[in-house]
């Protein structure tokens, strides 16, 4: 059995170590083999111009599809760097890719960041001013994450709703910030990232990712 992980720069788990991955985790629970197809700063179009040799070629049993962080960032006023409907289009090739070759794949929402001003976190790299509309960063990834749903919907594929359990995690009392926070930042990092899952991020992508995993009849996928 091999999982595939295909992203961008949260599947590849920068700035951890390999141990606290949510893609090692998998593959020490299932005991599955994993290869890591997470490459930093990939959009959806980015990673289909390489899915065939990071994926396909593999031949993979299941293969995560984490994408969305890097498509909806503001290059200009109201332009996303993949569009909304460029990016829908994409899903379902890669979701048609991979049914292809019998792999069942699961698609992932994404995690929230922390916005910040002009001084630090995403507004200190990303102008604020872009994200109109919807207002505000938060907000297109939030489209973004429900385009991601229905694709699932549509297509009749697993989801793994990362974005509405980082989102439990926050109702419950866990943070953003702070030393114990889901994401990296000034207390825990020294970095105003906010962008980027710690290992408690990487925590809720496994768990809602097992929720999924577990449905499977791994004779059939």
């Amino acid at each position: 059995m091999l999982i595939v992980g295909f992203g961008d720069s949260i599947t590849a788990g920068v700035f951890l170590s390999v141990e606290d991955t949510f893609l090692y985790k998998l593959g020490l629970k299932y005991g599955f083999d994993i290869y890591n197809a997470g490459v930093p700063g990939n959009t959806t179009s980015q990673g289909l111009s390489r899915m065939q040799t990071d994926v396909i070629n593999k031949e993979p049993n299941i293969c995560i599809i984490e994408f969305g962080m890097n498509d909806h960032v503001a290059t200009e006023l109201d332009k996303q760097a993949v569009d909304p409907a460029t990016f829908k289009e994409n899903l379902t090739l890669m979701i048609k890719n991979l049914l292809d070759i019998k792999c069942t794949p699961i698609l992932c929402t994404i995690s929230p960041i922390i916005e910040g001003n002009e001084d630090e976190y995403y507004y200190n790299r990303h102008p604020q001013e872009w994200y109109q509309s919807p207002l505000g960063a938060q907000a297109w990834i939030d489209q973004y994450s429900q385009i991601i749903r229905d694709v699932a919907t549509e297509m009749g594929v697993r989801l793994a709703d990362v974005a509405s359990a980082f989102a439990n995690h926050l109702a419950l009392g866990g943070t953003l910030t702070g030393a114990n926070g889901v994401l990296r930042n000034l207390d825990n990092a020294g970095a105003d990232d906010g962008v980027h899952p710690t290992a408690i991020g990487h925590d809720l992508y496994f768990s809602t990712l097992v929720e999924q995993i577990n449905t499977i009849q791994i004779g059939l996928c």
